[in-house]
């Protein structure tokens, strides 16, 4: 009996971490707001952050600097991104539906499988981005920055906005 107890409890403490991936000092260092965070990564700018698979629906994370951030499996739902850097970063199947995302800075982001459902990415800049199966259906693109190459993808998707979409060709070198 004590050891299917103790298989239990191993069995629970497994399942528990892998649904809480995250850093765990990561995680402290984004709570304590934007200036400790942006500090941090400046400092530390050799370190990969990894807020995979974290609960920041609704967070206030406007101008935050993601760039090289595990963000994969995070819940970003609500949650506002205004200004926010994502270069390198993963969010790969993150939930950032509803998410704003305003003047957000995308450059080399993995966005496979990630939900951007009826988010405001209005002005983003999105150059250099890596998507497959990843939804924007019903998102806010006004004038957003995207390469021309996925001038049909976004078509399928019914963005709103779509005519005010600025496509670039591949010299693009804004930011």
């Amino acid at each position: 009996m004590t050891a299917r107890i103790t298989a239990l409890l191993l069995f629970l403490l497994f399942m528990s971490s892998a649904v809480l991936s995250y850093d765990a000092h990561h995680m402290e260092i984004l709570l304590q707001g934007k200036n400790a965070w942006n500090e941090w990564r400046m400092k530390n700018q050799q370190l990969k952050p990894d807020l995979s698979s974290a609960d920041l629906r609704g967070k206030n994370l406007s101008g935050y600097n993601f760039n090289e951030t595990d963000l994969s499996k995070a819940r970003l739902t609500g949650a506002k991104l205004v200004s926010a850097r994502f270069q390198q970063a993963s969010l790969r199947e993150a939930d950032l539906s509803n998410a704003d995302l305003r003047q957000a800075q995308f450059w080399q982001t993995n966005m496979v499988k990630t939900n951007f459902t009826c988010a405001n990415l209005s002005r983003a800049e999105l150059p250099s981005l890596y998507v497959k199966d990843t939804v924007f259906r019903d998102a806010r693109m006004d004038r957003a920055v995207i390469p021309g190459q996925y001038k049909s993808y976004f078509r399928k998707q019914r963005v709103r906005g779509y005519r005010k979409i600025i496509w670039q060709d591949e010299d693009y070198g804004g930011m």
